[in-house]
């Protein structure tokens, strides 16, 4: 279970309140695709698109409001805004969305093979498959997806020369990072936080449990 956010913290609409759930609406949308229309799975993809647009662009403005140099400024803001997009639609989206539909597509079949139950109790039994598996799969996804943009997209960020720089990350749908001193936290996960640090002008995006996509970017020392 999540921890309440500090007293110190802004509360994230995407992070500390029921909207972050709207991030697995197309993993439960597969697990209910052998019993409902086409149109509602699609739906459940539309909500889950429009959270990760909507995440993306609040943690762009996040990253705009941030104390630093303004030559900088709209760099960091693409980075923040490209950064979380890409790991939401890959992480959040399409790999579980594909997995919990092959999941169950496969149980079906397995089930109409090897038993004579009625159409509708397989049925059932595959979509309940496929909500106990969305949990199960979501850290594996999270690391994997890090790891991939970490060798990838990431090795193209601005390097430490400049005033802020892009770290590794770990990421985690489930648990909440506590901000440390005076860093900003900002996560790319199903959810964040922003503290951002006037004496510094930093900011830091970064998590402090197993798995938490954080972006780094400092002022130099």
């Amino acid at each position: 279970m999540s921890e309440p956010p500090s007293r110190g913290a802004e509360r994230d609409l995407f992070r500390d309140t029921w909207v972050r759930y709207l991030g697995y609406a197309n993993e439960v949308g597969e697990a209910f695709r052998s019993l409902v229309p086409a149109a509602v799975v699609w739906l459940s993809y539309g909500v889950a698109s429009s959270y990760v647009l909507a995440d993306a662009i609040d943690k762009g403005k996040k990253a705009g409001k941030v104390p630093s140099p303004e030559a900088g400024r709209s760099t960091r803001v693409t980075v923040a805004v490209v950064d979380t997009f890409v790991w939401q639609a890959l992480a959040s989206v399409a790999i579980p969305g594909f997995t919990i539909n092959r999941v169950c597509a496969a149980s079906l079949y397995v089930l109409g093979t090897a038993t004579r139950w009625p159409l509708a109790v397989r049925k059932w039994t595959t979509t309940a498959l496929g909500l106990l598996v969305i949990p199960i799969i979501i850290h594996p996804i999270d690391r994997s997806v890090d790891f991939l943009l970490d060798s990838s997209l990431r090795k193209l960020y601005p390097s430490v020369e400049k005033p802020w720089h892009l770290s590794g990350l770990e990421l985690d749908r489930t648990e909440r990072p506590r901000p440390q001193g005076a860093a900003a936290t900002v996560h790319h996960s199903q959810g964040r936080d922003l503290n951002p640090s006037a004496s510094t002008g930093s900011m830091i995006l970064s998590g402090s449990g197993p798995g938490w996509a954080r972006l780094c970017l400092f002022s130099g020392k």
